[in-house]
């Protein structure tokens, strides 16, 4: 049974994505001893606006209850694939026994120079 993460990802800039631009929201383990991150779940988005929600499926069984290393990252591409937004700090993915839900909240961007 998946575990659905939601959240909204946002910047302050009073501007809008260009268009064409993607959100990638990214849920990976990376509490693992002497190991690379694996990756969870991955979902791209077709964004026009900001702020942008977003919800991805997780398996239950990738996720430790807890979430002791499972985090969140959440990235947004302008129209050639370029970053242009990510999240800088570490967004914990916190799944409580029984939840079917995850809700990680505002996450702010910040811009890639």
């Amino acid at each position: 049974m998946p575990v659905r993460v939601t959240g909204t990802a946002l910047y302050f800039a009073k501007i809008n994505p260009l268009p064409g631009s993607r959100l990638i929201v990214s849920v990976v383990d990376a509490g693992r001893a002497d190991a690379s991150a694996v990756m969870l779940a991955r979902k791209s988005y077709a964004i026009k606006a900001i702020p942008a929600r977003f919800a991805l499926n997780v398996s239950s069984k990738a996720l430790r209850v807890g979430g002791a290393g499972v985090s969140l990252r959440a990235e947004i591409h302008g129209p050639g694939g370029q970053l242009m937004w990510v999240s800088d700090t570490h967004i914990p993915v916190v799944v409580r026994p029984g939840s079917k839900t995850v809700n990680v909240g505002e996450i702010v961007l910040t811009g890639v120079k």
